[in-house]
């Protein structure tokens, strides 16, 4: 079974700053389709493909950090399939003007994570952030990695400082750069990508008993979970459970030991995050009933 996650900060600051969400972030969940998975919270073209011969997105057991979660998503071009063969995935849904796809909390600067790629024909992988206000364009950036194979998990970061207030964004993952809105692959790439964070890189995993702010026990659990703080001011603790999608499931003040009552949450993976005045960090938490 599954240990728990830990995603780790650079460094805990001295206000809390929230977590933004990024949804099924380690692409740990995916939804059975019609003779196909998708990996949820993400829109991607498998459903374009008949008859089931070919799939651009697909779960990969090829992941990074190595012990941190058990996939990877997986972009595969195929030009004989044309638009249908594009290795492309976004978050939520495909929209042209963009669109907001899921709620910023806090205030990131930076986007982290970790890809690899095989390129055809000059093709650079492309994943950029788009920021919303109020449901309009605040501030984009992207990544472009160069026109060459990166064999090894290479970590990537795109920054975004430049803005006073965003409360929503979307995230685009592509394996070839499209020059104009109609602008496919050159070839048939192929990239891989794990473990996206906003601030910090998830940089690997801890027992459950093993962060000094709490621990939580069992994990996985059918529904009861016990919280323990060890080393947060809990005059001030507050803590907050999130679905794959990036929803408040759970909000709750703490004392220092606390059982919580899960059993009406479906199976899945959740990020329990823990808010204080001297920080915040999270971990995993797995329902299964």
């Amino acid at each position: 079974m599954k240990k728990s996650l830990l995603t780790l900060s650079a460094a805990l600051v001295a206000t809390f700053a929230a977590q933004a969400q990024i949804p099924n972030s380690g692409f740990e969940s995916w939804d059975a389709m019609d003779g196909y998975e998708n990996p949820t919270g993400w829109a991607t073209v498998n459903g374009a493909i008949p008859g089931g011969e070919y799939f651009p997105c697909t779960k990969s057991n090829d992941h990074y950090p190595e012990n941190v979660g058990n996939f990877s998503m997986r972009l595969e071009s195929d030009l004989e399939w044309m638009q249908g063969g594009w290795g492309i995935s976004v978050t939520d849904t495909f929209a042209y003007p963009f669109e907001p796809a899921f709620a910023l909390n806090g205030h990131p600067t930076s986007l982290h994570g970790y890809y690899k790629f095989e390129s055809q024909n000059g093709d650079e992988a492309w994943i950029t952030m788009v920021l919303f206000f109020e449901g309009n364009v605040l501030f984009n950036n992207q990544f472009r990695s160069p026109a060459a194979n990166v064999d090894d998990w290479t970590a990537f970061q795109i920054d975004f400082d430049s803005y006073v207030e965003a409360d929503s964004a979307t995230l685009m993952i592509f394996n070839f750069y499209p020059s104009t809105q109609t602008d496919g692959p050159n070839g048939n790439s192929v990239l891989w990508v794990d473990n996206l964070s906003f601030d910090s890189p998830i940089t690997g995993v801890s027992d459950i008993s093993a962060p000094s702010e709490f621990a939580m026990y069992p994990n996985p659990t059918t529904g009861q979970v016990t919280v323990k703080l060890t080393g947060t001011n809990t005059s001030s603790s507050t803590l907050i459970v999130y679905n794959v999608l990036g929803e408040v499931v759970l909000s709750q003040a703490l004392q220092q030991q606390r059982q919580l009552d899960l059993s009406g949450l479906s199976n899945g993976i959740y990020t329990v995050e823990l808010r204080s005045s001297e920080g915040f960090t999270q971990q995993k938490l797995i329902v299964q009933h």
